[in-house]
């Protein structure tokens, strides 16, 4: 299944809804749907091989997302935050590329492709383009990612079609949102939460407001000019959000779910967000790039949970939570081992391993990446969090009754640890 099905699928339904808002655009469904169609044409004229895309988005990752894919194209929009040395570098190792980029960035791009457009100029062509129409295999590759880089080349995650897609249907209902639901998008293009958020809302026939440039006070502007029912921020966002709602005493009544990921949450700031907004259901997501977006989530029951726990538990905790049991003298926030520690981050592992198990949709023949002896697996939906002295463990679930004792050097050789053995397969 193609993902340009997707969006066939969503203007043959409601033609004539809102899909896209993004600063003074507003496209239909429908609009969307011939503005892809004539970029395919402009892409097919072009000859080339590959579509790249260097901007801050809004509208133009949606329109090229599915103009790549009506033309049979696999589609890679570039982190335009890196280097003119760097974007050139990653436009150099995709093939005959078709570079479309924000005119703000034109000079990062350089001579790397000779095959250049601006995205007005791609519009404009699109506009007036013969449409064109490839029936792509749904095999092929669909979306290309550049991810980490932080000490190494980025490497390139190749999606097909139907990682995507089966993603997206496997998750969402098609045209489940109620009509007046707006999603507000703030993530940037280039990362796999982007490209889920286009396919994903508009699949479940929500409205996607872009705003291509964050800022704290324009987020919540739109939220309550929009109408905006469901939004996806990182933590430095919800933090800066936080701090806009608590200086300009802003109430957001329209919204009713707000997700976060990316990096690790500080529990302060999570109490902080709950008790500002009480009538938001909050989700935290964790997931990879090779697995198309989130493969699981800490749901709006388990953050209320967790708020109204005793400051001791460890039950379920947001924040730095724990991956082992309390040991007897052992403080929250602490190491019941001097030598041997570990943290899972933005979800608490519960004192019983099988609460890791009711909340992950692995599949059952991943396995956790080797690592000596470690102490604590992490919770598949949290990112890496190293205290000092800690080491680095891979995010994959403990199975339930994998332990080890504890160290005599703990604080109490009665309890036992969880062990991070490999996943079964069977």
């Amino acid at each position: 299944m193609s993902v340009s099905l997707l969006l066939e699928m969503a203007a043959s339904s409601h033609p004539d809804r809102t899909a896209v808002v993004s600063e003074e655009v507003r496209l239909t469904t429908q609009q969307l749907s011939d503005l892809a169609g004539g970029g395919a044409g402009v892409i097919a004229a072009s000859n080339a091989k590959h579509v790249a895309y260097v901007g801050t988005g809004g509208a133009m990752l949606p329109v090229l997302i599915f103009a790549a894919a009506r033309a049979g194209l696999a589609f890679t929009p570039i982190n335009y935050r890196l280097s003119a040395e760097g974007i050139q570098a990653l436009i150099e190792r995709l093939p005959e590329p078709l570079v479309v980029v924000d005119g703000r960035y034109r000079d990062t791009v350089g001579d790397a492709s000779d095959r250049v457009l601006l995205s007005d100029e791609f519009l404009t062509a699109a506009r007036t383009s013969e449409p064109a129409a490839e029936f792509p295999d749904p095999e092929s590759v669909a979306i290309v990612l550049f991810t980490s880089g932080t000490t190494s080349q980025p490497k390139a995650v190749e999606l097909s079609h139907n990682n995507l897609t089966s993603y997206v249907t496997g998750t969402v209902e098609f045209e489940s949102a109620e009509p007046t639901d707006a999603a507000l998008i703030c993530v940037p293009p280039y990362h796999i939460a982007g490209v889920s958020a286009a396919l994903s809302n508009l699949y479940a026939g929500r409205n996607m407001v872009y705003l291509p440039n964050f800022d704290a006070e324009e987020w919540v502007r739109l939220v309550n000019a929009e109408r905006v029912t469901t939004a996806t921020v990182v933590p430095t966002m919800l933090d800066r959000i936080v701090t806009a709602l608590q200086s300009g005493g802003h109430e957001l009544p329209s919204l009713r779910n707000l997700a976060y990921g990316g990096s690790r949450v500080g529990l302060p700031l999570v109490r902080r967000a709950l008790d500002l907004l009480p009538q938001v259901g909050f989700v935290n997501a964790y997931g990879l790039t090779e697995t198309s977006s989130t493969i699981s989530v800490l749901t709006p029951d388990d953050h209320r949970t967790a708020q109204a726990a005793s400051a001791g538990s460890v039950a379920r905790r947001l924040g730095s939570a724990r991956c082992w049991t309390r040991t007897a003298g052992f403080r929250p926030g602490t190491s019941p081992c001097s030598t041997r520690t570990a943290t899972s981050s933005s979800v608490g592992a519960a004192t019983t391993p099988s609460f890791a198990a009711a909340r992950t949709s692995r599949p059952r023949s991943w396995r956790r990446s080797s690592s000596s002896t470690p102490m604590c697996a992490m919770s598949p939906w949290s990112a890496s969090t190293i205290p000092s002295g800690g080491r680095r463990l891979s995010p994959w679930w403990c199975p339930p009754r994998a332990s080890i004792p504890i160290p005599r050097n703990c604080a109490s050789t009665s309890e036992r640890a969880c062990a991070g053995r490999a996943l079964p397969t069977g």
